[in-house]
């Protein structure tokens, strides 16, 4: 729960941030019809763990594979053993 709600607590995108954002949005066809800027951060909720000291995300398909920036802040939790460890 508290990964969601991350974007809304962090600072407001400044414009180079909102510009950056709408151009990775707009090369993968996620920009909606009525918005044309990018102005609340994006949130991902990966279904796997990538590389986080590379700061790059690889996507591999079937007919190709294409690597992007991925700067982040990852928010976890976890619930600890009764036992303290």
């Amino acid at each position: 729960m508290l990964g969601f709600r991350v974007p809304t607590i962090l600072p407001d995108m400044n414009f180079e941030e909102s510009l950056e954002t709408t151009k990775i949005h707009s090369v993968m066809g996620l920009i909606p019809a009525e918005s044309s800027l990018i102005v609340t951060r994006p949130f991902r909720n990966p279904h796997q763990r990538q590389p986080l000291e590379e700061e790059r995300v690889t996507i591999s398909r079937a007919a190709t594979s294409l690597t992007y920036p991925a700067r982040f802040m990852l928010v976890a939790a976890m619930n600890p053993c009764p036992c303290g460890y």
